[in-house]
């Protein structure tokens, strides 16, 4: 919610309006060059899903692919952000060996 601050422009209109005015005329611009799609929203989903942890096998299943391979070669490219937040979680057993020696 926009509150009139009593700030004017020069031709001593409200600020307010041209700010609503701007805004509204940059959104449909570029809702006029975004096309969104059921497969857009689909791949949307599947990314956010991997983002947020889901186990692949579920989500291949859930997307109704009949090969596990299918939807690790479409969203592989969600993966590589988990691959070191994965590995975090494994450290712990190869500090302990360390500090022990070998």
């Amino acid at each position: 919610m926009l509150i009139d601050a009593g700030l004017r422009d020069k031709k001593e209109k409200p600020i307010r309006n041209k700010i609503k005015k701007n805004t509204k005329s940059k959104a449909k611009s570029h809702a006029d060059k975004v096309q969104v799609t059921f497969h857009t929203l689909r791949h949307t989903f599947a990314t956010r899903a991997i983002e947020q942890g889901m186990e692949i096998p579920v989500l291949s299943k859930i997307l109704g692919h009949a090969d596990i391979s299918t939807t690790l070669n479409k969203y592989c490219h969600a993966i590589p952000d988990r691959k070191r937040e994965n590995m975090e979680k494994i450290e712990c057993l190869y500090d302990d060996s360390l500090d022990g020696g070998i």
